[in-house]
Formats: structure tokens, sequence, C-alpha cells
């Protein structure tokens, strides 16, 4: 619901807001994009199977994950990451601390604080085209870090120190 309730605060008439996936909140979820009379500026997907979700992040300009509970990794980060999306995470997804750069490849923001949320949001919305093209860079560059190339050259690596 934070980001919802963010990105109504914003206002901004010519963004749009996809939420993948489906859950127990949906019902709060409609009722308070009726609410605020933001229905032409949300669109809940609902359950997306895993072989069409390339499409969403290659049509998205940013990524964000809200998780409240100590998301342990978020594998839909690296997801994103691999279409160079700019993040804006929640301090409580765990992967925060390995994959954001803040500043270089996103935000990061203290978990339910709704108004940190939207300054993030709108600091994304007010970054510049080269700002946005560096963001994309970084986030390719970093993921990248974790490829299982650099996984196996790094267990090798560690191999053959060890002998």
């Amino acid at each position: 619901m934070d980001v919802l309730r963010a990105f109504a605060q914003l206002r901004q008439p010519l963004s749009h807001l996809l939420m993948m996936g489906e859950g127990a909140l949906r019902p709060q979820m409609e009722a308070f994009i009726q609410a605020e009379n933001i229905a032409h500026l949300v669109t809940l997907t609902g359950f997306i199977n895993q072989q069409d979700v390339a499409q969403y992040y290659a049509a998205a300009d940013a990524f964000i994950m809200s998780s409240d509970y100590g998301e342990t990794w978020g594998l839909s980060v690296n997801e994103a990451m691999n279409f160079g999306l700019p993040l804006i995470l929640s301090h409580r997804v765990g992967c925060a601390p390995d994959l954001l750069l803040s500043g270089q490849n996103g935000w990061q923001y203290t978990c339910a604080d709704v108004d940190a949320l939207q300054q993030c949001m709108q600091a994304f919305l007010h970054t510049d085209a080269g700002t946005r093209a560096a963001m994309q860079v970084q986030s390719l560059r970093r993921i990248n870090q974790y490829s299982f190339a650099v996984i196996e050259a790094t267990l090798r690596q560690l191999a053959a120190d060890s002998q």
C-alpha cells in the first residue's frame, strides 16, 4: 500500500504506476485507487506467468520494491537490474546493500516512510535523460558482477588459492 500512497501524493498526470503480481491486499489496493481517483494512472496486472515478466520490465522506467518483512534477497531486483532499471528499494530489501549504489543506480528509503518513498519517486521523475542513462549503465554493471560466470571464476580462484 505504501507504493500506492506515495504515488497518489505525486499527482503526476503523465506518470503511470504498473504493479505486478497478485496478493491479499488487492481489494484494499483497488479501493484506495478508486478513492484517490487514480484508476487511470495505475495498472494492477494480477498474476503474471514467469515467461511473460520480461515484457513488463522492458516497458518500465524504474523498479520499486517496498518490502517490509525483511525480504531476504528479492530476486525481482536482479531481474529488474538486468533490464537496466533504476531502483527504489526499502531498507528491508536484503539485497540492497549488495546491489543498490545509492544515487548511482537508484535510491533507498526507510520502509513504511511514505513521504520518503514519495521523495525517491520524485527524485526519479526529476532526473534528466543523461542521468537515467547513467543509472541504467550502473544497474547493468552492478548486476553483471553477480553473473554465473563471475561467481564461477571467483569460486575457481578461491579453490586455487586454497591449494
